[in-house]
């Protein structure tokens, strides 16, 4: 019998100066994850999610599906073995394919969620009771992460990133090091700039790791496809096309990955 999950707060610290409103006559959208309250702590604000004990950001989930097998006598084992869930199997473009979903639903009702929102760190995995998988995206509102590990700029794409002030400009020198921040109003989503950055995405949880490294200033980079099966890659190639004239929209999307599917190409959590 499946545990039933309990409930708990999930807290994300973001900066602000000024007094977070929650919004409550927000109608619920499937698709999105808000806060229902505020937290503050010495100098940090978090806005704070009602989750249940197994959801976590895509970035963990992905971490502990890679992490690797505790050793553990016999005894230990066995005794685990007889108590713990059935293993999850999650084929990376089953999550593509719910992203899809996501993407295509704030889109077709004009939510202003931004583009940098299809990010590992702001995607929420779940699961409920019977080990139904949901994925949401975190609404951190128009409040700037606290979290600098979180790059926000890290997925958006060329044409998104290449407008002022999307760039994340570190110098060598930490006295004069400088963050320019996001205008998430010029990082609204559309479905040409969603298929690019949800190929980088499936990037992130095929490899574990991010598809770029440092600032990322160059706007022309494409991430490196050596290592990453072909079955992925291909996908990932197609969507990450410089020219958004040349990606294909949402749906065409979702029938690229339908016909790519692999059965075999799947991970164990």
């Amino acid at each position: 019998m499946n545990k039933i999950s309990a409930t708990i707060d999930y807290k994300f610290p973001v900066l602000s100066a000024d007094v977070i409103v929650i919004d409550d006559s927000e109608d619920d959208n499937p698709h999105i994850l808000r806060p229902y309250r505020t937290y503050k702590e010495g100098v940090y604000k978090y806005l704070v999610y009602s989750v249940t004990d197994r959801g976590k950001t895509l970035r963990e989930f992905v971490a502990e599906v890679n992490k690797p097998p505790e050793h553990k006598s016999f005894r230990t084992s066995l005794r685990s073995s007889l108590r713990r869930q059935p293993h999850i199997r999650i084929n990376p473009l089953d999550i593509i394919m719910k992203l899809i979903d996501v993407c295509e639903g704030l889109l077709c009702k004009n939510k202003l969620l931004s583009q940098s929102h299809i990010n590992p760190d702001l995607i929420w995995v779940d699961y409920d009771a019977n080990n139904n998988m949901s994925v949401r995206l975190l609404d951190i509102m128009e409040c700037e992460v606290a979290n600098e590990n979180i790059r926000e700029f890290m997925y958006l794409s060329p044409e998104l990133l290449g407008k002022r002030n999307h760039l994340l400009c570190l110098d060598t020198h930490p006295e004069i090091q400088k963050r320019h921040t996001l205008n998430r109003y010029d990082t609204r989503p559309s479905t040409l700039s969603s298929v690019y950055s949800l190929g980088l995405v499936l990037y992130f949880i095929v490899n574990n790791a991010d598809p770029y490294e440092g600032s990322r200033i160059s706007v022309n980079e494409r991430p490196q496809l050596t290592d990453t099966p072909t079955v992925y890659s291909k996908l990932i190639w197609i969507a990450t096309n410089e020219n958004p004239k040349e990606r294909p929209t949402l749906k065409e999307f979702r029938e690229i990955v339908i016909n790519m599917r692999n059965p075999k190409s799947s991970v164990c959590c």
